[in-house]
């Protein structure tokens, strides 16, 4: 069975003549059933391309933060992929078709050893030096609290998902007698 991102998909790639190889990833969200994003590989104008599909509960803005890390990004080492088209439904719902990486991309998978902490270090410096310390985008209205007002946000919001997907499933998943303590001293901390 289908899930209305496959489906979207499908939708999108016949209107825009992306064509499709293979489903290369699927995510899923904290509730039951809701599938946050898809990927697809596939050709685009000749071109290797991705089209991702997203529904996220989260806010997002990735079609634009990668135009906008292309547009004024000047490293020569440290580089994303072209986004050839884009479509942007809602501030949490879109489509997007990138370039596709090649196989020789790395990625980091932590835990890192020596070498990939060093490499990683050098390449954080890189986008340091060549990107923007000021933002490329409109924030969002709790981006502009102070960092410690912006994460207790967050960490309350994560209590808020974990509060409904235990809701949902009718099943204990977190014991309030471990958590509660640990939610509370991360708060204390910020």
């Amino acid at each position: 069975m289908q899930n209305n991102l496959e489906i979207l998909a499908k939708e999108i790639s016949k209107e825009v003549n992306f064509k499709i190889d293979k489903k290369i990833y699927q995510a899923k969200y904290y509730s039951f059933g809701h599938y946050r994003n898809v990927l697809y590989s596939g050709k685009y104008k000749n071109s290797l391309a991705v089209l991702k599909i997203y529904d996220d509960p989260r806010d997002t803005d990735e079609p634009l933060s990668l135009t906008n890390f292309n547009k004024v990004n000047k490293s020569k080492i440290l580089i994303a992929p072209k986004l050839y088209k884009y479509k942007i439904l809602s501030p949490k719902r879109g489509w997007l078709i990138m370039e596709k990486l090649p196989e020789t991309a790395k990625s980091f998978k932590s835990p890192l050893d020596q070498k990939e902490r060093h490499e990683f270090l050098n390449l954080y410096l890189e986008y340091r030096k060549n990107f923007s310390k000021k933002p490329t985008r409109r924030l969002s209205l709790v981006e502009y609290l102070p960092a410690n007002k912006f994460h207790f946000f967050r960490i309350n919001r994560w209590l808020q998902l974990a509060n409904d997907k235990e809701a949902e499933s009718k099943i204990i998943l977190l014991k309030p007698s471990s958590f509660i303590p640990r939610h509370n001293k991360a708060l204390k901390l910020i």
